[in-house]
């Protein structure tokens, strides 16, 4: 910095302020120390005196920079735009339960093996304790007898040579006999568990000889034909998509998913906020909660490609982007559609639209260009 005062006019203003100052000092004794501290301090504030004035001499000699700012726009228009979103779910199975008992006991006998596939009806678990069969076999043999009777005085009650009593009577012996075959036959079949349809049989989760209570689970089982996906999605995406609509994708291991939306859920689960979606798969012999990402096809719509460069935000926080409009700088909120590292797909603006490229920043909103 460079004083306005010359060498000569500094000796003299520093000597008129420091001369009495000293004198006094001397004259009342005050220490070297203390001496020294004071004449540095005047001696600064000398030197700030003489540079505050010049500083004030440069500011009002000094004139502000210009600054030219281009501005470059490009005109836009709309094409349409067919929107996808991608969303991880899991494939089930249409039919995948899990086979639990109904009494206790010990397994006697298993049928089956995981991964073996079986038809409806087959036995698969035989469990010990249940009837030994003379029971149900007895009862089967009274039913018959039941029934024989039962037909022969129906044939003797409608020629009249039967009493309506004697009628009511050998109908009340065949009900009874076969309400007793039915429960003795239902509990039997509680120790032979039989495959409830056709499928392969997942995970077998008891062995033989193995003590049981009540629900055990025994082994689940698949039907291994039909299978759906299902995912979650946001309130904003659950409007876009609709019933029939398609879908493909992959599975962790790249086998190949697709299928039709089939159903869409309209109340949103409690923890997450989300809504519950499935899609019936076309393709079988899936793993059973296997994961697969997949892609939706949304409804058509036209909309523009920009470069993601071109968005900004306004004072109330909303993503924009400036344009054009009879030679007026505005603010046009847009919806993001789809991105990439390249280009955003976007809706908000109008079908043919001049956008600022260059310069947007430094375009105030509603000045004239």
């Amino acid at each position: 910095m460079k004083s306005p005062f010359s060498n000569d006019m500094f000796k003299k203003l520093y000597l008129n302020i420091t001369t009495p100052i000293v004198n006094m000092l001397n004259k009342y004794n005050v220490s070297p120390n203390v001496k020294i501290a004071i004449v540095i301090t005047l001696i600064i504030f000398v030197w700030m005196l003489t540079g505050i004035a010049s500083d004030s001499k440069q500011d009002k000699q000094s004139t502000p920079a210009k600054i030219s700012i281009k501005f470059d726009t490009k005109t836009y228009k709309a094409t349409l735009y067919n929107p996808m979103i991608n969303i991880s779910g899991r494939i089930k199975s249409d039919k995948n339960i899990l086979v639990l008992s109904q009494v206790g006991g010990n397994i006697e006998q298993i049928f089956v093996k995981s991964g073996q596939r079986v038809k409806k009806g087959s036995l698969i678990v035989k469990i010990s304790g249940g009837d030994s069969g003379t029971g149900l076999k007895q009862a089967l043999s009274n039913l018959r007898a039941a029934k024989l009777k039962f037909n022969a005085d129906t044939k003797l009650y409608k020629k009249k040579l039967l009493s309506k009593a004697g009628f009511a009577y050998a109908n009340s012996s065949y009900q009874t006999a076969e309400s007793v075959y039915a429960s003795k036959k239902q509990t039997n079949d509680k120790y032979y568990i039989k495959a409830p349809y056709s499928g392969k049989i997942g995970v077998v989760r008891i062995i033989e000889n193995q003590a049981i209570s009540p629900d055990t689970q025994i082994l689940d089982i698949s039907s291994g034909n039909d299978y759906k996906i299902i995912f979650y999605v946001s309130s904003k995406k659950v409007n876009e998509i609709s019933i029939g609509s398609a879908f493909k994708g992959m599975t962790t291991n790249r086998a190949i998913v697709s299928g039709k939306i089939t159903g869409i859920s309209m109340v949103p689960e409690q923890a997450t906020k989300t809504y519950r979606v499935e899609g019936k798969v076309t393709q079988t012999n899936f793993a059973n909660g296997q994961s697969a990402t997949i892609q939706i096809n949304l409804k058509p719509q036209m909309a523009h490609s920009i470069s993601a460069s071109l968005l900004s935000i306004d004072n109330n926080g909303d993503l924009g982007i400036k344009i054009i409009n009879k030679g007026i700088v505005e603010f046009k909120t847009v919806t993001i559609l789809n991105e990439n590292l390249k280009t955003l797909w976007v809706t908000g603006l109008p079908n043919k639209v001049q956008i600022i490229t260059k310069g947007a920043g430094f375009a105030k909103v509603g000045t004239k260009l």
